[in-house]
């Protein structure tokens, strides 16, 4: 199968799972292609360049020209749209080729969830609607999502996959490596909470920081860990800033930093599926979120126990309670700890995901090309 990943950013969990995909469709034998700005690292697949910009409109036709010799040239089987500016620009109009090629959109998110007023949100409720007569599938990163797509009006087949997470990197660490980090770090002494994530205020750290220096918790850190100009929230820690709150900026492997926090937490406004949770679970690590899509399922729903707790979309109170409550009850924290790991493996285990959107673009492949058959090796 010959596939074309399109995506406008460069850094954040989209690049991730986008890479997540590419590597192991490579290793599956597929002919991967990836059309992405030029400061994107990607990991594996045929790159194409292209530098599209949401905020300047004037430059639209010339990214969908781009986008539409991408597709000449690639002639995929599937093109796989990541996120709503690809989606937006995939969408307007036919994607052309011959034979055609299945479009399948992968939202990482909803647009009305980030549009600030109702009226925001209807219309974007109103254009997913449009558009998605213009897809062959949806692809989504949890039912929580794909609920979300379907009780605004999408009637496209949608497909919650999971975010794809490699269990044998992301794992636990053993008590040598966690000592090491937190050494290296400068913070054996004290209780680490982190939040992984662009500082943005989709990922909620503004409001999370105001509680925090209203109400520190005592002998702890909160490590603010990712890319973004951080000048906003330095005002609302105050004298927090730099003394409980610390920004490193952005990392190219989180990994020791999970391994040298004691909790994990992700006070999102909204989100897909943060992979940032994923890959926290995988490493053996609890996490206090909001409620956000994915997050019960992740961290509480099912037969076993809760690797953590989910609080209120607009309780920072509740939160940061809920922080101390875990870092005052070490029993509390081990067996939320405990547990993290294997509801991980339960859900986003690399193979098991994307066995799921292999199966997605099968079945979008099969409405674009009804009278066909594709082999998976083209």
């Amino acid at each position: 199968m010959r596939i074309l990943h399109v995506v406008e950013v460069s850094i954040g969990g989209v690049i991730s799972v986008v890479n997540a995909y590419a590597q192991w469709q490579v290793s599956a034998g597929h002919d991967v292609h990836v059309l992405a700005p030029a400061e994107a690292e990607i990991l594996a697949g045929s790159r194409h360049e292209w530098q599209p910009r949401r905020k300047a409109p004037h430059r639209f036709p010339g990214d969908i020209r781009t986008l539409r010799q991408t597709v000449s040239l690639v002639q995929p089987d599937v093109v796989h749209l990541h996120s709503f500016f690809p989606g937006l620009l995939g969408r307007i109009l036919p994607t052309g080729g011959s034979p055609r090629p299945a479009v399948v959109y992968q939202p990482h998110s909803w647009t009305f969830d980030a549009a600030p007023t109702p009226f925001g949100r209807h219309l974007a409720g109103a254009w997913e609607r449009v558009a998605a007569r213009r897809s062959d599938g949806v692809i989504v990163n949890c039912r929580d999502e794909g609920d979300e797509g379907t009780s605004h009006g999408v009637t496209v087949p949608i497909h919650p996959v999971g975010v794809p997470v490699d269990t044998a990197v992301f794992r636990p660490a053993s008590p040598t490596e966690r000592e090491t980090a937190r050494h290296e770090f400068g913070l054996s002494e004290r209780s680490v909470l982190l939040c992984v994530g662009r500082i943005a205020r989709q990922k909620g750290q503004d409001r999370l920081v105001a509680e925090w220096a209203r109400d520190p918790i005592p002998d702890s850190v909160l490590v603010l860990l990712g890319a973004g100009d951080p000048e906003h929230v330095e005002r609302l820690a105050g004298p927090e800033w730099g003394r409980s709150v610390l920004a490193p900026g952005a990392v190219s492997d989180v990994r020791a930093w999970l391994h040298a926090c004691d909790l994990v937490v992700a006070p999102s406004r909204w989100e897909g599926q943060a992979v940032a949770v994923a890959e926290a679970l995988s490493c053996g690590r609890a996490v206090v979120a909001t409620q956000v899509n994915g997050a019960r399922e992740a961290i509480e729903d099912g037969p076993q126990p809760a690797a953590g707790v989910v609080v209120g979309q607009n309780d920072m109170t509740a939160f940061v309670a809920a922080c101390r409550q875990r870092l005052a009850d070490p029993a509390l924290l081990a067996q939320e700890t405990a547990v993290a790991r294997s509801r991980a493996e339960q859900m986003f285990a690399r193979d098991e995901v994307m066995l799921k959107v292999t199966a997605a673009y099968q079945a979008a492949l099969t409405s674009a090309r009804p009278d066909s058959v594709t082999e998976p090796g083209r």
